[in-house]
């Protein structure tokens, strides 16, 4: 993953987000690399108030010259949780396939939803990283937005995950921002 991020921002102090961040530690491991803008977002108040909290600890320890995360609450489908135009890269690491494969009527809607305040955050040259386990025919079916063109054709490795029978399929798609819509 860290490779991959690398390859899509020019430098470190580019602003890096993580959509939906769950339990992930991925800012963690940005920041242990040397990155410095780094916010994630998820709806849980219980978990970002923890995060939150294990931030505090961490710059009581370490002092103010390490860079702090931003943890924010948010539900994506109704604001985006950093401002217009202030996001160099988003990471989404399975958020969107979280919302599309509800057994709810408004997963195409919800999704929509998401990409738009998300597109919001996205810098003029910004980007958006999708790390699913969707198809094509799926991801395209419910995570298109007309202001996003694809940088690189989708990549599928196939992954074992804990708790997984089998193998799985991993899909890395790029995606750049074209215009605003």
């Amino acid at each position: 993953m860290l490779a991959i991020v690398k390859e899509m921002i020019s430098c470190e102090s580019d602003h890096i987000h993580d959509l939906g961040c769950g339990q992930s530690n991925l800012c963690e491991q940005l920041r242990a690399h040397g990155f410095t803008s780094l916010s994630a977002s998820d709806f849980s108040a219980v978990l970002i108030e923890k995060r939150q909290g294990d931030e505090k600890k961490r710059a009581a320890v370490m002092g103010d010259s390490a860079p702090i995360i931003k943890y924010v609450t948010c539900d994506l489908r109704e604001r985006a949780p950093m401002p217009v135009k202030s996001v160099k890269l988003i990471v989404d690491k399975a958020t969107l396939d979280a919302i599309t494969h509800r057994q709810s009527g408004n997963a195409a809607s919800d999704a929509r939803r998401v990409l738009n305040e998300a597109v919001k955050m996205l810098s003029d040259d910004g980007k958006l990283l999708s790390i699913s386990l969707s198809n094509d025919n799926t991801f395209e079916k419910y995570c298109t937005h007309p202001s996003l063109t694809p940088i690189t054709a989708t990549r599928r490795i196939v992954r074992r995950i804990a708790g997984q029978p089998k193998p799985v399929n991993v899909y890395i798609r790029k995606f750049k921002l074209a215009s605003r819509r």
